[in-house]
């Protein structure tokens, strides 16, 4: 992602748009079951009187051409946010991170969190944890760190961190505070379960 002059990181919806592109061009994930996945998601989470516009929500129910113009209609909104030829309203913005699939939901939704300067850190409700989620939240550290590690290494080819390490420290930084923030997430965890 790009930062301005400044050195300042980039703007929320250039967030938004970049963990799209990567769910759509690193999985089988399409714009199309995005845009449908955002009009439901907006649908659920923003009161009726709250919404700035309406999307036409595509009813399996009915015939297929109904079906498919109201798709296609969303799917053009979301293409033109995407080109930034139409700006990404605020209250969009939950309901665009919803809609993105796993793993690219949880980084993004983290990436944002960490602009204001925290961690990301996403607290289980007690219902949704359990054995194998905290087993497999252990599990997943490894992989984080495994991650890290790999590009820590090729940064330090050389023995130190220096200019010449400048591409690969946005994408050491990312990993990094996943890990931070995965760290605490099992920590929370643990402090809730064995306190």
């Amino acid at each position: 992602m790009k930062t301005s002059a400044a050195g300042h990181h980039p703007r929320r919806q250039d967030v938004l748009r970049d963990y799209l592109g990567r769910a759509v061009t690193q999985t089988p994930f399409t714009e199309l079951a995005f845009a449908k996945a955002l009009a439901l998601a907006y649908s659920r989470l923003v009161p009726a009187d709250d919404r700035s516009f309406k999307f036409a929500l595509p009813d399996e129910q009915q015939d297929a051409d109904r079906y498919l113009n109201a798709l296609d209609a969303i799917r053009k909104r979301v293409t033109r946010y995407i080109s930034g030829s139409l700006h990404i309203p605020i209250e969009l913005e939950e309901a665009w991170v919803d809609a993105l699939p796993q793993p690219y939901r949880s980084q993004c939704a983290r990436a944002l969190v960490q602009r204001m300067g925290f961690a990301g850190v996403r607290v289980r409700i007690e219902a949704e944890a359990n054995g194998l989620t905290d087993l497999a939240s252990v599990g997943q550290l490894s992989g984080d760190l495994g991650m890290v590690l790999q590009t820590a290494s090729r940064m330090l080819d050389d023995g130190v961190f220096g200019p010449e390490d400048a591409a690969l420290a946005p994408e050491a930084l990312e990993q990094l505070n996943a890990l931070g923030a995965h760290v605490l997430a099992v920590a929370q965890r643990i402090r809730e379960q064995c306190a």
